[in-house]
C-alpha cells in the first residue's frame, strides 16, 4: 500500500519526461494536495527526485486521518471500480484532502503561469476553474482540464458551455466523453470530438483532446479549424501496466506546448509553421501553429509509452529515460496526420480501426495495445492483478515562470495519495 500512482504523479511524470527531453532539464513544478501523517517516505522521495516542489502538500490535522489509499479494478470493457482502503472512506474528511484551495497554497505558487486541473465532469469546481483560467490568461499561460471520472448523466448544453468556457484545453478519454454526451460507441471518436467542440460554443476550450486508448488520440484546434490524429506507440514498447497512460499523455502534451510557445516568446519570433496561428488564451506568446500542435501530441504519446512500461509510476529516473525518448518521438511524429476539421455528419458507425472523413481523405488510427488513456483520478489507481497502488493528487509548479497543478477531487475516483496531477507550468487541482 505504499506504491505511488494516480493522476497526479502520472501527469507529473509525463510532463517532466517531455520537458527534460526537449530542454535537457527538469521543469519547476509543484504539488498541491492533502496527505496523512503516514505519507510514505518512498513516495515523498519519488516526487522530490522528479523535481517537484512539495511545499503545497498539507498534512491532515487529525492524526487518525491517513493518506488516501485505494484499489482500482479494471474490467475488460474498460470500466473501473474504485475500492477505498481506509476505514470510513469515502467521507468528507477524505474529500477535504482531495480538494486543495488556492487561498491555502504557498505564496510562491500564486505566480505560476500555467495550470492543469482534474475535475468531475458533472460537478466541476467552476469558481476555482474560472479563477485559474483568469490567472493563466493574465500571465500569458494556459489552463488545462481533464475529467477524472465518467459522468453519471449527460451534461446539459448550459453545463457544457460553463465547463468548456473555463479552460484552454479539455481532454477526456473515450468513455468519459461518451457519458458526458449521453452516447454509446456507435458514435465514432471523430464525431465525439465534433460534438464536444460544438457543445462548448464560440467561447469553448480552443483545444479538445480525445484520448482513445489503444487507438491513439485526436486533437482539435478550433481557432485554426484543424484536427489531427496521433497514433499510440507500440513498436519497441514493453507493456506492463497501462494505468496512467492518459495522465502522462496530458502532461507530455502540455510540456511540449508550453516549451514551444515560450521558446518563440524568448526569441522574439512570431508565429511560424505551415498553417496560420491563433491565440489560445489571448496572448501572442501562446499562439499555436500546426507544427507545434503536432509535436505536442507526439510528446504526449511518447510520455504515455514510458508510463505503461512499469508497474505504478516509473521508478527509472527521468534522466535515464531521455536517451530513448527522441527515437520514439520521431516514430510517433511521422504518424501524426493533420486534417481540416470541417464538420461532416456521417460518423455514426464505429470501426476498429475506425475511419472518419475529415475533409478530403479518410484517416485511420491504428488499433494498438500500448497506449490506453487512464481516467484522471488523483487517487490510488491500482490494478488488482499487480497489487494495489497509491496515487498522488495534484501538482503545482512553484516558479512564476511555471505553473501549479492542483486537483480538487470529488466523489469516487478522487485521490489515493492526495497530490493531484503533475504538469509543469500548470496549476491543476484535482
Amino acid at each position: 500500500m505504499a506504491q505511488l500512482g494516480g493522476g497526479g504523479s502520472q501527469s507529473l511524470f509525463g510532463y517532466q519526461l517531455a520537458s527534460a527531453s526537449i530542454s535537457g532539464s527538469l521543469a519547476q513544478v509543484g504539488l498541491a494536495a492533502g496527505v496523512g501523517q503516514d505519507f510514505p517516505a518512498s513516495c515523498h522521495a519519488w516526487l522530490s527526485n522528479l523535481g517537484v516542489d512539495l511545499q503545497g502538500l498539507f498534512v491532515a490535522a487529525d492524526p487518525k486521518r491517513n493518506t488516501p489509499r485505494a484499489w482500482q479494478v479494471f474490467e475488460e470493457d474498460g470500466r473501473r471500480t474504485q475500492i477505498w482502503r481506509s476505514k470510513g472512506d469515502p467521507c468528507e474528511a477524505l474529500y477535504a484532502l482531495l480538494r486543495p484551495r488556492l487561498d491555502t497554497l504557498p505564496q510562491h505558487y500564486d505566480q505560476a503561469q500555467n495550470f492543469h486541473l482534474g475535475a468531475h465532469p458533472v460537478t466541476p469546481p467552476l469558481e476555482l476553474m474560472r479563477g485559474l483560467h483568469a490567472r493563466a490568461q493574465a500571465a500569458g499561460g494556459l489552463f488545462s482540464v481533464e475529467p477524472y471520472v465518467t459522468a453519471d448523466r449527460p451534461l446539459s448544453g448550459y453545463e457544457f458551455q460553463e465547463l468548456l468556457s473555463s479552460c484552454d484545453i479539455y481532454s477526456p478519454n473515450m468513455l468519459e466523453a461518451q457519458t458526458m454526451l449521453g452516447v454509446d460507441d456507435r458514435v465514432t471518436p471523430v464525431e465525439l470530438v465534433h460534438r464536444l467542440v460544438e457543445a462548448g460554443g464560440p467561447h469553448g476550450a480552443p483545444i479538445i483532446i480525445l484520448r482513445c486508448g489503444e487507438q491513439g488520440a485526436i486533437v482539435s484546434y478550433r481557432p485554426s479549424s484543424l484536427m489531427l490524429t496521433v497514433p499510440a506507440l507500440t513498436e519497441g514498447v514493453n507493456v506492463v501496466d497501462v494505468t496512467g497512460a492518459g495522465n502522462a499523455f496530458c502532461g507530455g502534451f502540455l510540456a511540449s506546448l508550453v516549451k514551444s510557445c515560450r521558446g518563440r516568446e524568448a526569441s522574439g519570433g512570431g508565429s511560424s509553421g505551415s498553417s496560420s496561428s491563433n491565440s489560445v488564451s489571448g496572448h501572442q506568446a501562446y499562439e499555436i501553429n500546426q507544427s507545434e500542435l503536432a509535436e505536442a501530441a507526439a510528446w504526449g504519446a511518447v510520455s504515455a509509452s514510458f508510463m505503461i512500461e512499469e508497474q505504478g509510476v516509473p521508478v527509472t529516473p527521468v534522466q535515464e529515460l531521455t536517451g530513448h525518448t527522441h527515437a520514439r518521438f520521431d516514430v510517433v511524429r511521422r504518424g501524426v496526420k493533420v486534417y481540416s476539421a470541417a464538420r461532416e455528419t456521417e460518423h455514426i458507425s464505429h470501426h476498429r480501426p475506425w475511419q472518419s472523413k475529415l475533409q478530403g481523405s479518410p484517416c485511420t488510427l491504428q488499433a494498438t495495445s500500448s497506449y490506453v488513456s487512464g481516467s484522471n483520478l488523483g487517487v490510488g489507481s491500482m490494478k488488482c492483478q499487480g497489487g494495489p497502488r497509491l496515487s498522488s493528487g495534484s501538482v503545482v509548479p512553484p516558479n512564476p515562470k511555471h505553473g501549479i497543478l492542483l486537483r480538487p477531487q470529488r466523489q469516487m475516483r478522487a485521490a489515493s495519495l492526495g497530490p493531484a496531477k503533475p504538469v509543469q507550468n500548470l496549476v491543476s487541482p484535482w
